[in-house]
């Protein structure tokens, strides 16, 4: 039975890192590269990884909670209760062996004796003491099988029941295992289906109308720095305006209706937003369809929105628009796709962009997010932003926007020390003292 546990065991820790795997797989910016006839047979393979990665931790689960439990539970009441038995048992035995020994010493002088052709007096003394070794060797053997009886019996039942728990645990093991099988048995079903919509055709006519009929340059546009978003350098901005917010409604009108979008909108989409009124447009849009409720973007267009709006990460890299970055770290946790009733967020998509790994850009989120919140209160409370009751006020700001974006970072998959990298660097900008670990672990 402890093999069996120990079994189970590595079973389970093997089937928790496959499991863990397949979670990370369903993240891979392969899933958002679709295009065309492409992009259902890829959303059906992720869909796939990720409905056996749960129907793999249903299985661990049943493991933990039900298996390996009822073996070692049975284990340890049987050596409760056998404990003291089992030194019953012990001492019977070595009895035992003490008269066997008795018997045969007793055996062997009487026969020494016997050699001779008459009887003598020491044959008669060694006979009569052998005789009443093997009378006392009798009595024990029967109060020997008197008490050793109940405790094999013991034994047996608790053979029995070790049997009996060995054949209910692998009798349960089958079913789950059954049930695993046929769940991702009619995913993988599913795949033949949609790996028949794929179009060579349709493909084919795509890559040459991308390639052969060429693709128009955007054109260079003046990048305003965030600073100097109200002075007249951007006079013409309101007369863009309308027509960016005319190109992104038709955008976000058919991502949320679940049509695809085509080339010309891909191509209008960049000239928008690589200018920075273009990309506060966007983030309108977004934060009108969160206040409206509609954060479930249809399967067939999330990989689209999520794929715009990683370009735009593209384009902001280099000089990192910390506004919209700190936005769409905030956005991105709303909105999903829903799939068999799991949720993929669009930050599970993002994740994989190398902007996070900037830490540095982690650290400026948090002091643009604490310099804001600062102002703000400033000015509701109509305090000067350098007087006591402001300087008061820092720390426990400071320490709820810590608390959040710690979290923000952890789903953006930074490890424990970039993360405390970046807090430790906070720590030295503000001259205040913080506990990064406790941070860290809450």
């Amino acid at each position: 039975m402890y093999y069996l546990i120990e079994f189970l065991t590595h079973k389970t820790e093997i089937e928790k890192e496959y499991a863990n795997g397949l979670l990370r797989l369903t993240r891979a910016s392969l899933f958002v590269r679709g295009k065309n006839t492409m992009a259902p047979c890829l959303t059906r393979l992720q869909t796939m990884c990720n409905q056996q990665s749960m129907s793999l931790q249903e299985l661990i689960s049943f493991q933990q909670t039900d298996l390996i439990p009822a073996l070692k539970d049975l284990m340890a009441n049987q050596d409760e209760v056998i404990r003291n038995k089992a030194k019953n048992a012990r001492d019977l035995d070595y009895e035992l062996q003490k008269n066997i020994s008795y018997c045969e010493k007793a055996k062997e002088y009487y026969f020494s004796y016997c050699s001779s052709d008459s009887p003598s007096k020491r044959e008669e003394s060694a006979g009569k003491k052998y005789l009443k070794t093997v009378e006392e060797g009798n009595k024990f053997l029967v109060y020997y099988e008197e008490n050793m009886m109940p405790i094999l019996m013991l034994y047996q039942r608790q053979e029995e029941d070790k049997i009996m728990t060995i054949k209910d645990v692998l009798r349960k093991l089958i079913i789950f295992e059954l049930s695993y099988i046929r769940s991702i048995q009619y995913e993988r079903d599913l795949l033949p289906m949609a790996i028949e919509s794929l179009n060579p055709e349709i493909e084919i006519k795509k890559f040459i109308d991308d390639n052969i009929s060429g693709k128009t340059i955007s054109k260079f546009s003046f990048e305003v720095h965030p600073k100097r978003l109200n002075t007249d350098l951007l006079t013409n901005s309101s007369e863009n305006e309308k027509k960016y917010v005319d190109i992104l409604t038709i955008i976000i009108d058919k991502c949320w209706k679940g049509v695809l979008i085509d080339d010309e909108d891909n191509r209008n989409f960049i000239d928008v937003v690589i200018v920075a009124e273009g990309r506060k447009l966007w983030l309108q849009k977004l934060i009108e369809k969160k206040f409206e409720g509609k954060v479930n973007i249809p399967c067939c267009t999330f990989g689209i929105i999520c794929g715009l709006t990683s370009s735009i990460l593209d384009i902001i890299q280099d000089f990192q628009d910390l506004g919209f970055i700190s936005s769409i770290v905030s956005l991105s946790q709303c909105f999903y796709e829903e799939t068999l009733g799991q949720r993929t967020y669009m930050y599970h998509i993002l994740l994989t962009h190398p902007i996070w790994e900037n830490l540095k850009l982690w650290g400026n989120l948090i002091i643009i997010s604490v310099n804001i919140e600062m102002e703000s209160d400033a000015m509701i409370c109509d305090e000067d932003s350098m007087s006591l009751n402001q300087a008061l006020k820092l720390r426990p700001v400071l320490l709820s926007k810590i608390n959040s974006f710690v979290q923000n970072m952890k789903n953006f998959l930074l490890d424990n020390q970039s993360i405390l990298s970046v807090l430790k660097v906070i720590e030295e900008f503000y001259n205040i003292k913080l506990d990064c670990m406790q941070a860290i672990n809450n």
